[in-house]
Formats: C-alpha cells, structure tokens, sequence
C-alpha cells in the first residue's frame, strides 16, 4: 500500500480485499510496536474493512510510518565451494604422494605438502569463522538479526 503524496486517480481506485488484509496487517504490526492504542487499532481495522477505494485505505495508515521491507535474504553459499576447496587442497599432496609412489618410496617427505595443505586449510577455516562472527555481531548491532544480543551465533 502506497503512502504519502498518491495521485488522484490512485486514490479513487477500488481497493481489493487483498489490500484490505495487508492494511490490517500493518496496522496489527503498529500496534504490537506500540503506536496504535487497542481502540485506535479497532477503530482503524473497522475503517479498513468499510473502505472501498485505495484512498480510503491510504487514509487509515494517516500518521503510520511506512512499513520498512525486510532485508534482503544473504546469499546461499554454493554446495560445490567445499567440494571444490577440497579438491584444491587435495590436490598438491596427492600429486606429492604419486610422485612418491612412482620414486621408489623412500622417506615419506609427502608428509610436508599434506602439513602445508592442512595448515592453509585451517587457516581459510578460522578466516571465515571470523567474518561470519563479525557479520552476525553486525546485525544484531544494526537489528536486522531479530534473535537476542546475547544469543551465540548460528554454527557454521
């Protein structure tokens, strides 16, 4: 539901019961934040649901902040990143253990490409740990994370 200045021709549309529902909708959301008394609520959902046009409608959220949209969903990480990361980590310490195969099988000197591997691996591991927990702490600072400050983090 569109608020502030609207044009004429807007405002004398006919509203449809799906608009009627979500100007109810925001007008529960300013009551359960305290901007609406439960009078002025039932006032203005009896309003509602009598009005015929969209300026009607736009009339009943007079004084209301616009709703403010939710924020955009963080994007999913792709299911193949840890196969493929793997697979570069992998990679280098079995090419090692090959070589060693085929070189007669002396020390096992595969053992330093595996520890270098391993050590980057976990390395990248704790680097991403950290900046997931800083984009949580974040959110919660700016209150797009809606559960409790002092609520852990969701795991990783």
């Amino acid at each position: 539901m569109p608020s502030g200045d609207a044009q004429p021709e807007y405002d004398e549309l006919r509203a449809s019961d799906s608009e009627r529902d979500e100007v109810a909708k925001q007008l529960h959301d300013h009551f359960s934040e305290g901007r609406l008394t439960m009078e002025e609520l039932s006032e203005r959902i009896d309003d509602t649901y009598r009005a015929k046009t969209r300026g009607e409608l736009r009339h009943v959220l007079r004084q209301l902040p616009a709703p403010v949209p939710p924020p955009a969903p963080a994007p999913r990480p792709d299911p193949r990143a840890k196969l493929r990361f793997f697979a570069q980590m992998a990679t280098p310490s079995i090419i090692a253990i090959g070589i060693w195969l085929l070189g007669g099988q002396g020390s096992f000197w595969p053992g330093w490409v595996i520890l270098v591997s391993a050590v980057i691996a976990l390395r990248r591991w704790a680097r991403q740990g950290r900046r997931r927990q800083r984009a949580w702490e974040r959110s919660v600072e700016l209150g797009t994370d809606h559960r409790a400050a002092n609520e852990l983090p969701p795991p990783s």
